[in-house]
């Protein structure tokens, strides 16, 4: 069996939002490295720590004052909008933030609108359906808020923001699961694989973040290959995939062969 972008085994709903909001922090830390070794390029700083801070005061400049060009309004929403990019969009990403820090629209394509949102895997209200009966502590809506404000101080670039995950209220850090009836135990427990079992992880991916394949692979046992991209529910092709058929192909060591494995 493969199983690929692995919930929790233990779908307590703060510690999902929890989970997935830790996740958003620490690719944005892995952007300002990205960006620091690239000073030369788009001019951010030379160092990650030096990166964040030019960043959050370029967020909390255009907050007080959004740029106004005659290709549109550039202000919070945008700024996390680029400071959350996957990390498939960085490069666009990071040409658009360089040039809000020198007080100029971005260019081709960074008009500071919101982007389509990609076709989604399954239908929104039957993942939201799917999640609210599997998890435990859903809470009241204040219990969440509550949980929201230290979320908040906890992960500070972007712990204000909504996540992009099933059932995310449409007030940042809340769920609509909200108040409603929740089982004491999941209706579902994994168990001990009684077969070869593979579960892959993307490295920088924020719907199901690489500790919850962790976590599963602890309880359920078998293997856990990482991918080094951001992707959700989907192999990038070349070596990444020729592992997974060679799994199933029964290839030699392929049934027991892990680690990390870069697109």
């Amino acid at each position: 069996m493969l199983l690929e972008s692995v919930i929790s085994p233990d779908p307590d709903l703060r510690g999902l939002l929890d989970g997935v909001t830790r996740a958003r922090e620490q690719r944005f830390e892995h952007c300002t490295g990205w960006l620091a070794a690239r000073s030369d390029r788009y001019g951010l700083g030379t160092t990650a720590d030096g990166v964040r801070t030019r960043l959050l005061d370029l967020r909390e400049r255009l907050t007080t004052r959004p740029l106004r060009t005659s290709d549109g309004t550039y202000g919070r929403a945008e700024a996390d909008q680029y400071l959350d990019a996957e990390p498939s969009d960085r490069a666009g990403s990071a040409a658009a933030l360089a040039a809000l820090a020198r007080g100029r629209a971005p260019a081709g394509g960074g008009d500071g609108k919101a982007r389509a949102a990609a076709p989604p895997l399954v239908a929104p209200f039957a993942g939201t359906a799917l999640l609210c009966s599997q998890v435990t502590h859903a809470a009241s809506f204040a219990e969440q808020w509550s949980a929201y404000g230290e979320r908040r101080t906890a992960y500070p670039v972007l712990g204000a923001t909504r996540p992009m995950f099933p059932g995310s209220g449409e007030v940042p850090g809340t769920s609509t699961c909200a108040g409603l009836p929740t089982p004491e135990r999941p209706p579902v427990e994994p168990g001990r694989a009684g077969g070869p079992l593979l579960l892959v992880a993307h490295r920088d991916e924020v719907i199901t973040p690489l500790p919850w394949a962790r976590a599963m692979r602890a309880r359920t046992g078998g293997t856990l290959l990482v991918v080094g991209d951001g992707e959700h529910g989907g192999m990038a092709g070349g070596g990444c995939a020729g592992r997974v058929v060679g799994f199933f192909a029964g290839a030699e060591g392929a049934a027991v062969e892990g680690g990390v494995c870069e697109p």
